[in-house]
């Protein structure tokens, strides 16, 4: 597949692209939940960032108890058990503060 100025796809398939599905939005934010309690948004602040970084932040701090899903411009993460999930949240909360 070839790109050639803003146009792309196969030879006699082109497909029209403006360039901007490659570029970071500056307001790209996701709702991140906690099982099921909304926490607040994740911005995206660089083209660097995304949903995951909030997986990579809790991994960071121990806690490896949860699963996260990224549906849309929603973070879903489960904790296992309502032991974790104060942990969880409190982490979240913190991320998401100093983001």
């Amino acid at each position: 597949m070839a790109e050639r100025n803003g146009w792309s796809g196969s030879p006699g398939v082109p497909l029209i692209s403006d360039g901007k599905e490659r570029q970071k939005r500056s307001h790209d934010r996701y709702e991140v939940y906690v099982n099921g309690k909304f926490m607040g948004h994740k911005v995206l602040s660089s083209e660097s960032e995304s949903p995951q970084d909030v997986e990579t932040y809790l991994v960071s701090m121990g806690i490896h108890c949860f699963t996260l899903r990224v549906e849309g411009d929603r973070i879903r993460i489960r904790t296992e058990g309502k032991l974790h999930e104060k942990s969880v949240r409190d982490h979240i909360a913190a991320h998401l503060k100093n983001r």
